[in-house]
């Protein structure tokens, strides 16, 4: 039940996250904001299917929970925090390859892409922290 609460307040957080700094990075590229609102490419928040996009990142917090609850030993660090931040810091590094190959195949800027990576770095080790906090 608490590796569930663990993942549910993570999958929150790496949301809330996602959506502040999304915002930071338009309010510092007004181009961004153009990029967001081309529905060609990516649909409106008022689509009902965007709500999939919490769900997935909900889903996410929860499987990651999982997946430290499972490799808490394995990952190195003088102590739990710094384990914390590693296993963020892993979950970063295996989604470049997904941003390499968004960057490869849809019409997207280099900015919406390196602002993606900066966020899911941020959210990684966000979730990272919390899980050593919570689950060790």
């Amino acid at each position: 039940m608490k590796k569930l609460f663990a993942g549910l307040l993570a999958g929150t957080i790496m949301l809330i996250n996602g959506m502040i700094i999304s915002k930071g990075f338009q309010f510092l590229f007004p181009e961004l904001t153009v990029e967001y609102e081309n529905t060609t490419l990516i649909k409106p928040w008022s689509d009902p299917e965007m709500l999939i996009v919490i769900a997935a990142t909900v889903i996410l917090g929860i499987i990651l929970a999982g997946i430290w609850d499972l490799t808490k030993t394995m990952v190195k660090g003088n102590n739990a925090t710094i384990k914390g931040f590693n296993f963020g810091f892993a979950f970063w590094i295996i989604t470049i390859p997904g941003m390499l190959l968004f960057f490869n195949s849809f019409p997207l800027s280099v900015t919406i892409i390196v602002c993606w990576v900066i966020t899911l770095l941020i959210q990684g080790l966000c979730s990272g922290f919390l899980f050593s906090k919570m689950l060790t």
